[in-house]
């Protein structure tokens, strides 16, 4: 058998000459006929080249006829490129050689890039002052250290060149700072006070103009009237007060009954109605539904406060310059005597717009009732007066 064709098996006859052929199987380790030419393979950098040929008989090859020597120019496998330099502003790039990883070879050379951009920071320009020259706004670069005037410049500066060209010259205006007071002389009671105004330029502290300016006196701040020696019968009393500020007393006499002081205070009564009431310099005094009384008094004073009918008020609050009072076993309020103003507040006078001490009298209703009468007949009737 061969590795196409089978082989053959004679077996004789004992008796005669007959002969018997059998088949018997392929051998695949059999002589093959590699006669076939298939291809040639070329030579690469690392391996000769060579052809191919395939058996007459079956699928199998055979490389045959090697060439003597590598193609060096025939390059296969993966490649890299080494070398590669990244240009900057003091020195050139360079793309990088590009290397055959099976044999190691450059493939392709590399070449030069040129030179790279500059790395720019900018300084901003600083504007003249009066004290100080200004400089124009320049670049430099953090690779090589040269300054430029502007970010597309391309011709360098050094610092000495940039010195020189970068200047600003100074300005006149000046920048006005705080006005600052200078001899100052304080204001008294009734002396007027003087400062001068000075303002200076906050760069380089010229001054810039000076003016005098006046403080008006401030007036004295009287303390209240304390009796120093209290009025009588028959001699003036001394009342005497002091300016906190500078010290300066007035004095004034007082008499025991002083002066005639009529304060009139207005109330609204029961109907809505206005009326008066006087308050004179007497011993007691009756306040109706009053909510703020002011009088002088030379004398210890005594009040009681009652509602229109003479009901005394119930769960009031009365304040004499705002210390509260406290009523006496006939439910009046005293007040010693002074030489000062004194204001008196009675709160929780007014309960209800209808009845102020909670309740109306009987005769609370009867008046009610009267000025109703006699405010319908003057509507009807006009100006006259009705009796």
């Amino acid at each position: 058998p061969t590795c196409g064709e089978p082989g053959k098996k004679h077996e004789a006859c004992k008796n005669c000459d007959a002969v018997q052929n059998e088949n018997t199987p392929i051998d695949p380790t059999g002589a093959h006929s590699f006669t076939v030419y298939q291809s040639t393979v070329p030579a690469t950098c690392i391996a000769k080249g060579y052809d191919v040929y395939q058996c007459a008989a079956c699928d199998a090859t055979e490389n045959r006829n090697y060439t003597e020597g590598f193609d060096e120019n025939n390059h296969v496998g993966e490649r890299e490129i080494r070398g590669t330099v990244t240009a900057t502003c003091t020195a050139e790039g360079y793309s990088g050689d590009t290397y055959c990883l099976s044999c190691g070879n450059i493939i392709v050379p590399g070449e030069n890039t040129g030179y790279g951009a500059h790395v720019l920071t900018k300084t901003d320009a600083v504007l003249p002052t009066c004290k100080d020259t200004g400089f124009a706004a320049y670049w430099s670069c953090s690779e090589c250290g040269q300054y430029f005037l502007s970010e597309t410049a391309e011709t360098p500066l050094t610092r000495e060149q940039l010195d020189a060209q970068g200047v600003i010259g100074t300005t006149d205006d000046h920048t006005p700072g705080e006005a600052e007071r200078e001899n100052e002389v304080a204001a008294g009671c009734t002396t007027d006070g003087s400062y001068e105004e000075v303002i200076c330029c906050a760069v380089c502290g010229k001054e810039l103009s000076r003016e005098t300016k006046t403080d008006p006196a401030k007036g004295h701040r009287w303390g209240d009237w304390q009796i120093v020696v209290p009025a009588t019968e028959d001699e003036e009393g001394l009342a005497r007060r002091v300016c906190s500020a500078c010290g300066e007393e007035e004095t004034k006499t007082i008499t025991e009954m002083g002066e005639p002081v009529t304060k009139t205070v207005k109330f609204v009564n029961l109907s809505g109605m206005h009326y008066e009431l006087d308050l004179g310099d007497g011993e007691t005094y009756t306040i109706y539904n009053s909510s703020t009384v002011q009088w002088l008094s030379n004398t210890p004073l005594k009040f009681k406060v009652v509602t229109y009918s003479g009901f005394a008020f119930p769960e009031i609050i009365v304040r004499a310059n705002g210390v509260e009072l406290s009523p006496e076993a006939d439910g009046c309020y005293s007040l010693p005597q002074t030489a000062d103003t004194v204001i008196v507040t009675v709160e929780g006078a007014v309960q209800d717009n209808s009845a102020p001490n909670g309740r109306l009298s009987f005769w609370e209703l009867l008046i009610r009732f009267f000025r109703q009468i006699i405010a319908f007949f003057t509507g009807v009737f006009g100006n006259n007066k009705i009796c």
